[in-house]
């Protein structure tokens, strides 16, 4: 059986405050590339995408039923340090 994918439509950009963090937000999960282009387009006029540029939209894709990240668990950042 031949793998099925999705791709996951995020908006990212750096947070308000400039303390080096991000706001992210999850715009979609779609069944297609094609998909989630179009979602992207529709998205970049509405308003506050409007402001952000082309960049800031991402678009990743998954294999359906396959373990993505984090496959050897997993420290906190204050475990790492």
């Amino acid at each position: 059986m031949p793998k099925q994918h999705m791709y996951i439509l995020f908006h990212i950009y750096p947070d308000s405050a400039e303390n080096g963090t991000e706001e992210v937000k999850l715009l979609g999960v779609y069944s297609t590339e094609a998909a989630a282009i179009e979602a992207r387009e529709r998205y970049a006029d509405m308003c506050g995408f409007d402001r952000c540029p082309p960049d800031c939209f991402h678009i990743d894709r998954y294999t359906v039923d396959e373990d993505a990240n984090f496959t050897d668990g997993f420290r906190s950042w204050k475990e790492s340090t």
